[in-house]
């Protein structure tokens, strides 16, 4: 491995080091600092608790962890917690260190929080779950390649050993032998152990079992994957492609050139005089949030086409299949970063009689985890228009033939 001796772009002597404390300071306060986000038909609130190194300990005045438990405290007195339906606990430790060992780690990090929480807020108990996830290498990835005080070259030559097929052991070795590892290390690795707690406020909309796109008409308030079916030789047309952020349902034009693909439905919508909309979700989380959040991804579409065309009111249907089971043990099998006895333990564990909440969270322990939830998981969070001629029902929809039919017309895929 060659050294690299150009380690800043711009960075030299006492300004190098003021301006790297500047740095990390704003890292932790952007760390500590609760994270908000939107969903559609539901709000989704995010704090972070930060953990010292190789301690699952909660410590207050660590990092701004008290700003953190003031704004949870908040939270409580404005009865979040009454209203949220689940609260779920991921936890992370930076990647140095053993791997199993950091395994365990965040293991602890994950019980720690979640047992703090139930202890400061009983309300909770019960409420819970957590995915201990090993070792952050995504969110350090993110860092290094926005990081301008490293030199493209720098950052390409960590990027590169991120991104390699080599255990996650050998990465940090691999890490510790560039000229720049002390600056990564201090910037860095302090914001990676952490536990962060997602609370997801129950909607009307999440609470209508029976049929998300509700309606006087049989055909709309159709959502159960097992009563869904179309026609597949009355399709017509080719795909169509719209990106979602992670854990997130709403329709954003501006993000990843949805403009140019939400552009064309008006022409699809002429097509058919039919409308049936599958939606899925990828295996990461409760799985009842899941099929949830996948109700949700195709309510937000319905919503967009009758904005667009009401007349649809009536020939309009909703399939919420869940977590797409099928599609990730195919993904894993053809998965060529993947090693074949890598491949076999994480197959055996999908095709295992366990709960898919139980399977996710052997997945999640895997060093494989974070290539899975960066390269497989998002072709996962899909949903697919079909527009159909008439109401001919010959097959099931299931994330399967959903998959593999190439005459739909409209692919949406949620990231």
């Amino acid at each position: 491995m060659r050294s690299n001796t150009n380690i800043f772009a711009s960075f030299a002597g006492t300004n190098a080091i003021s301006a790297c404390a500047a740095f990390v300071m704003k890292l932790a306060m952007v760390f500590a600092c609760m994270l908000f986000s939107l969903r559609a038909g539901a709000q989704t609130t995010s704090v972070r608790m930060m953990y010292r190194f190789d301690s699952a300990l909660i410590e207050p005045a660590y990092m701004g962890n008290g700003r953190v438990i003031a704004s949870i405290d908040s939270l409580a007195a404005a009865g979040a917690f009454a209203s949220a339906d689940h609260l779920q606990v991921v936890s992370y430790s930076s990647p140095e260190g053993v791997f199993e060992y950091n395994r365990r780690l965040s293991d602890r990090r994950a019980e720690a929080f979640r047992s703090w929480l139930v202890a400061r807020y009983p309300e909770l108990q019960g409420k819970i779950s957590v995915l201990p996830t090993p070792e952050e290498w995504h969110s350090l990835r993110q860092f290094v390649e926005a990081d301008t005080r490293l030199s493209s070259s720098s950052r390409r030559e960590i990027i590169n050993i991120i991104d390699s097929s080599v255990s996650p052991d050998k990465k940090e070795a691999q890490l510790k032998a560039l000229s720049v590892w002390p600056y990564v290390y201090s910037a860095y690795f302090r914001n990676l152990r952490y536990a962060e707690v997602t609370l997801v406020g129950e909607t009307q909309g999440q609470r209508n079992a029976s049929g998300i796109a509700s309606g006087s008409n049989a055909y709309t308030s159709e959502n159960q994957s097992s009563a869904a079916s179309y026609d597949a030789a009355s399709f017509a047309g080719q795909g169509n492609t719209i990106l979602f952020k992670l854990a997130q349902s709403d329709l954003d034009r501006d993000f990843a050139g949805n403009a140019g693909a939400l552009s064309v439905m008006d022409e699809l919508l002429a097509n058919g005089k039919y409308i049936r909309i599958v939606s899925t979700a990828s295996p990461e989380g409760p799985e009842a949030l899941n099929k949830r959040l996948s109700a949700e991804r195709g309510e937000a579409l319905r919503k967009y086409i009758l904005s667009l065309n009401p007349d649809y009111a009536d020939r309009i249907s909703v399939s919420a299949i869940g977590e797409d089971w099928n599609g990730f043990r195919k993904a894993v099998a053809s998965d060529g970063y993947i090693s074949d006895e890598s491949r076999a333990r994480i197959l055996e564990v999908i095709d295992s009689n366990d709960s898919n909440d139980a399977k996710e969270q052997k997945i999640r322990r895997m060093p494989e985890w974070d290539h899975i939830f960066n390269k497989i998981c998002p072709e996962l969070r899909y949903t697919k228009v079909m527009i159909e001629q008439a109401r001919t029902a010959v097959q099931p929809v299931t994330a399967d033939t959903t998959n593999n039919n190439n005459n739909n017309i409209g692919t949406f895929v949620f990231c």
